[in-house]
C-alpha cells in the first residue's frame, strides 16, 4: 500500500487544503472520505487500490502534508492511518454481479438529493473501476 498520495492543486482546492504548505511545527491531519476523493478525478491503479481498501474497511483517510528532505512537498500527503493489509485476500470478481450493482445504483440516483448523488457517484465510480479490472481478468468477457 502507498504510504502517501499526491493531490493536484484542483483536488486540494476541492478539499479546502493548501497545495503549497509552508513549514509548520504542528500539522493537523486532514480527514477525508475515500468516496469524496474518488469523485474528484480519474486516478491511477495505485491510488484506486488505497481508496478501495479504506472503503472496504469503512474508514476515512487521514492525511498530513509530507515532510521529506527538510521540506514539505507540494501536493504530497502522508497517510497517517494506514490499514493493516496483511490479512487481505483477493477473490475472483463476478462481472455479472458488479454490473447489476452498478446499474441498481445508477437507477437509485434518480430523484436523490445532491449529497446522496455525490456519494452514490463515488460508489458507481468504484464499481466501474472494479469492472474494468474484472473485464481484463475475465477472458470470457469481450
Amino acid at each position: 500500500m502507498m504510504g502517501s498520495i499526491y493531490l493536484s492543486e484542483v483536488c486540494c482546492d476541492k478539499l479546502g487544503v493548501l497545495y503549497e504548505t509552508p513549514y509548520q511545527e504542528d500539522v493537523t491531519p486532514i480527514i477525508v472520505d475515500p468516496i469524496h476523493l474518488l469523485t474528484m478525478r480519474q486516478w491511477d491503479e495505485d491510488h484506486l487500490s488505497v481508496f478501495r481498501t479504506f472503503l472496504f474497511l469503512k474508514r476515512s483517510i487521514h492525511l498530513i502534508p509530507e515532510w521529506r528532505e527538510n521540506k514539505y512537498h507540494n501536493g504530497w500527503f502522508k497517510i497517517t492511518n494506514p490499514p493493516n493489509t496483511r490479512f487481505f485476500v483477493t477473490t475472483d470478481i463476478n462481472v455479472e454481479v458488479l454490473l447489476k450493482q452498478r446499474n441498481l445504483l445508477v437507477k437509485m440516483m434518480d430523484g436523490k438529493r445532491d449529497e446522496e448523488v455525490r456519494l452514490l457517484t463515488g460508489v458507481v465510480a468504484l464499481l466501474e473501476h472494479m469492472l474494468e479490472d474484472a473485464y481484463k481478468d475475465d477472458k470470457r468477457v469481450h
